[in-house]
């Protein structure tokens, strides 16, 4: 009984965690595209792909036809469109190309924009946003 128990809370706090995500998500591309109607995003994060059934200004597109590429693990990339990451290692791992990162560290989300990569693509955020911009890594 009690391994069940733990099992339905663990489901339950996994099941927040990715509602959480998911409403973070939504506030970054609404506060990115603020003009857009529809947002069109490209990712290979599983996750992320119930954000087009709560939102309906994101829609889920392939790569070539994205407003902005969500990515959860590395893949070869040869876009000049925003590239967004789930990992601070990809944020590294893009910082040239990477306008911002959204990762969880020591059970708590972080959220880090770039300042030269949000210029690159003429994006900018809201004043609430300031406190996660950052010039480098």
């Amino acid at each position: 009984m009690k391994k069940i128990l733990l099992l339905l809370c663990a489901s339950l706090l996994f099941a927040n965690s990715i509602q959480l995500e998911n409403k973070i998500f939504c506030t970054i591309l609404q506060a990115l595209f603020p003009n857009k109607s529809v947002i069109k995003v490209y990712t290979n994060y599983p996750n992320i792909k119930k954000l087009s059934t709560q939102s309906e200004k994101i829609r889920l597109v392939s790569k070539k036809d994205a407003d902005i590429i969500i990515l959860d693990y590395g893949e070869k990339l040869q876009t000049d469109k925003p590239v967004f990451v789930r990992k601070y290692s990809l944020l590294k791992r893009y910082k040239s190309s990477a306008i911002g990162g959204f990762y969880w560290q020591k059970g708590r989300p972080n959220i880090i924009f770039l300042r030269p990569n949000l210029q690159k693509h003429n994006l900018s955020l809201p004043e609430t946003f300031n406190d996660y911009i950052e010039e480098e890594l």
